[in-house]
């Protein structure tokens, strides 16, 4: 993310927040991975909404930010 001009401190961010998921990932089983509660789920999809409009603004660039819950666009 760096090398496209991001802020350091937002890539790590970023970074953060995408490992966050990876640790609740399963490969195997995709559907059955997730968040142990609703609440952490919540404030994940709410980070990374967060995040995406950081994105947007530092880069100046329209981000999208698709999820199950729904779209956001941020920036142009």
């Amino acid at each position: 993310m760096a090398e496209f001009g991001a802020p350091a401190d937002l890539a790590a961010a970023i970074d953060a927040w995408d490992e966050e998921l990876q640790a609740v990932y399963d490969r195997d089983d995709p559907a059955g991975s997730g968040f142990p509660d609703e609440a952490t789920t919540a404030a994940w999809h709410e980070r990374g909404e967060r995040l995406a409009g950081r994105l947007a603004s530092a880069l100046r660039v329209r981000t999208e930010f698709h999820t199950a819950r729904g779209d956001r666009v941020f920036g142009r």
